[in-house]
């Protein structure tokens, strides 16, 4: 889904159908959040790599969304902020 919705938006620029692909922003930084936080509860190694891998690919995708709807944009700063500060609080109790 990543890989088709880059190519989409790289060789469509000027009339791209990834919008139609893709969920509103808010949605998508919901499920994001999701995944982050099935990452961080489960004990299983294999499962955090998959969630890991699913989390990243999520992120990827990110870069394709048009940012210029207020709401959504808000929405997304505010999952990256709080990913980032447990990041960083995670990080620095090693």
């Amino acid at each position: 889904m990543r890989v088709f919705c880059e190519y989409t938006a790289e060789k469509k620029k000027d009339d791209s159908n990834v919008d139609e692909l893709l969920p509103e922003i808010s949605k998508f930084c919901f499920h994001l959040r999701g995944y982050y936080d099935l990452m961080g509860e489960t004990t299983n190694d294999e499962e955090r790599d998959s969630y890991e891998f699913v989390v990243e690919q999520l992120f990827l995708l990110s870069k394709v969304f048009d940012f210029s709807d207020e709401v959504g944009r808000r929405s997304m700063f505010t999952m990256l902020r709080t990913v980032l500060f447990l990041l960083h609080k995670i990080l620095s109790m090693y």
